[in-house]
């Protein structure tokens, strides 16, 4: 019932191929107006909200005591790591083949828009970490197991970084 079939039409809604262009006339531009409304009516009970509003209702209270059980509770955090990860390669990537092409303007197009979904990701991320986990190990923690967190972590990012996974 849930699972990849389950969400396979928010990506299908959100997909390249499903973007209108809104210099083709009118229908597109009923279609770029129905998808701003879709994303960010807060006056409306839009799909996209509702679907938010149901997730916080029923579907999360459902998985708190699954993840205690048997989940991690930070495995969405690392799951946008492999996000970010994934991302800067793309940019590395794009990096490099913008050394070697003669049209750079369409290749800086697609380095914006991957600037553009890092920046998204990497803001999520920060404001979650600066919302829920630092103000549970600053009021949890001691300074000196606090202070340990810190080097093990500067520790790592000294470390030559793997980007083969």
């Amino acid at each position: 019932m849930f699972g990849p079939p389950c969400w396979g039409f928010w990506r299908r809604r959100f997909s390249p191929q499903s973007r209108p262009d809104p210099g083709q006339g009118d229908g597109d531009k009923r279609e770029v107006r129905a998808q701003i409304r879709f994303y960010g009516d807060t006056q409306q009970n839009t799909d996209l909200l509702s679907h938010a509003v149901g997730e916080e209702r029923a579907l999360y209270p459902a998985v708190e005591p699954l993840l205690k059980a048997w989940g991690q509770a930070t495995a969405t955090m690392i799951v946008g790591h492999e996000f970010i990860r994934r991302y800067i390669e793309a940019l590395e990537a794009l990096a490099e083949r913008l050394c070697t092409t003669s049209d750079v303007a369409a290749l800086w197009e697609e380095v914006e828009a991957e600037l553009l979904r890092l920046d998204a990701v990497l803001r999520l991320h920060l404001e979650k970490e600066e919302r829920i986990y630092l103000p549970l190990v600053a009021q949890h923690l001691s300074e000196s197991v606090q202070r340990s967190i810190l080097d093990r972590m500067h520790e790592v990012s000294q470390e030559t970084p793997d980007h083969s996974s």
